[in-house]
């Protein structure tokens, strides 16, 4: 899907559905590790959050309306500030942040996220995304 024809369809578009289930999966298996596997798997699911970022981008550019592009640019706020807290975890002014990683994954998931529809059971299934 190239363009955000109705509202809704954000969640439907199995280009960002990929990027949320690597994302996603990325930062709970980060929780999970300690530096530096950490921030391995953080900076793995930052390029996926900025890949996000810029496919939303695309699609607000491409919106057929303005509801349309008012649906993805509110995706698109909590991709960035998701993207904001993943770089400071990457980049700590002050240690690692594990709080950082819990915040932003659920920016990404809860209900006026991106990847509110991910299943959790593909987020454990490496095959479902590269």
């Amino acid at each position: 899907m190239n363009e955000i024809s109705a509202a809704g369809t954000v969640e439907k578009d199995h280009e960002i559905v990929g990027l949320c289930q690597k994302a996603l999966s990325k930062l709970d298996t980060a929780l999970d590790l300690h530096p530096p596997r950490l921030l391995d798997e953080v900076d793995v699911a930052e390029n996926a959050v900025a890949r996000l970022r810029d496919v939303l981008i695309g699609r607000h550019r491409k919106a057929q309306s303005p509801a349309d592009g008012a649906e993805v640019k509110r995706v698109l706020d909590r991709v960035n500030t998701a993207l904001s807290l993943i770089a400071g975890v990457i980049y700590p002014s002050g240690g690692i942040q594990r709080s950082c990683i819990e915040e932003a994954r659920n920016l990404l998931r809860d209900a006026a996220g991106p990847c509110e529809h991910v299943p959790t059971e593909a987020l454990h299934d490496e095959t479902a995304f590269p």
